[in-house]
């Protein structure tokens, strides 16, 4: 019986932090999108999110993900591009973002991809919870249009997207791979 109870109040924990994470995620972009609405930008992008020294992880693209599923719901007179095609048109011109944007870089990706307004987000861990920091830039200027941000639980689901940086191995080992001759006599 103790078991069940464990089990239910433990299920009802992790309901109630997955729906507080949703709740974060809908009003940071809520507030993104009014910005962005009032400054009279037209099409926007969202990038990877980054950590404060520029390395993104899978947390990063993941909640870079959902900031800008929850954009398109939000969109009041501007239209989001679809993540995939960014990363194409980012290939195609050999251009690459850690997540942290400079002027420059914001001018050459707002004009290739043809966006007004850049979204860019780091991801800072801070004890037992992650703070969001997400920032709608102009891609003209790198100017802030509008920012929000949330202090999110840190579960161990998102510690692990956390320490997966992209492109590394989901077990972070470092492979060193070795070639043996063998001889037989």
């Amino acid at each position: 019986m103790r078991l069940v109870k464990f089990i239910s109040i433990f299920l009802l924990a992790a309901n109630i932090a997955s729906a507080a994470r949703g709740q974060d995620m809908k009003a940071i972009s809520a507030a993104l999108a009014n910005r962005i609405s009032a400054s009279g930008r037209k099409i926007v992008a969202v990038i990877d999110f980054a950590d404060l020294q520029g390395n993104v992880t899978e947390l990063g693209r993941f909640l870079a993900e959902e900031i800008s599923v929850n954009l398109v719901a939000d969109a009041k007179g501007f239209e989001v591009i679809e993540r995939t095609q960014l990363k194409v048109i980012l290939q195609e011109h050999k251009l690459g973002t850690t997540g942290l944007i400079a002027p420059e870089t914001a001018k050459k990706l707002g004009a290739i991809a043809g966006a007004d307004a850049l979204i860019t987000g780091t991801i800072t861990p801070l004890g037992d919870t992650i703070r969001l920091s997400v920032k709608a830039l102009d891609s003209a200027t790198a100017k802030m249009i509008g920012a929000s941000t949330a202090d999110l639980p840190k579960t161990k689901s998102m510690q692990e997207l956390l320490n997966r940086e992209i492109g590394a191995p989901a077990n972070h080992a470092n492979f060193e791979t070795e070639s043996y001759r063998i001889i037989i006599e």
